[in-house]
């Protein structure tokens, strides 16, 4: 996150195999994400929202922190469809 690494346990609260899964943490602030996958085109579409209730250093940049965190998930989704679509193993 934001070029550090910053490790935490998150926990899925709901799941609705191959539809919806809502995940939550307390670290390294309270957050939560809902991820929906929809049926597209001979496809899937991933769409997620996420909420989180920032502290400190983040709560001053909230607003550059949301769009900053917003191209970060992006591209980390962009390389997840890549590799899916190429069907190669993602490295270790």
């Amino acid at each position: 996150m934001l070029g550090r690494k910053i490790e935490g346990t998150y926990e899925v609260v709901e799941l609705e195999p191959n539809k919806r899964v809502v995940n939550k943490s307390d670290e390294p602030f309270p957050w939560k994400a809902i991820i929906t996958f929809q049926s597209e085109n001979g496809g899937t579409r991933l769409v997620s929202a996420a909420e989180g209730e920032l502290g400190g250093f983040f709560k001053l940049s909230e607003p550059i922190f949301a769009r900053i965190m917003k191209k970060q998930l992006q591209a980390q989704y962009e390389t997840a469809k890549e590799l899916l679509e190429a069907q190669v193993p993602a490295e270790t």
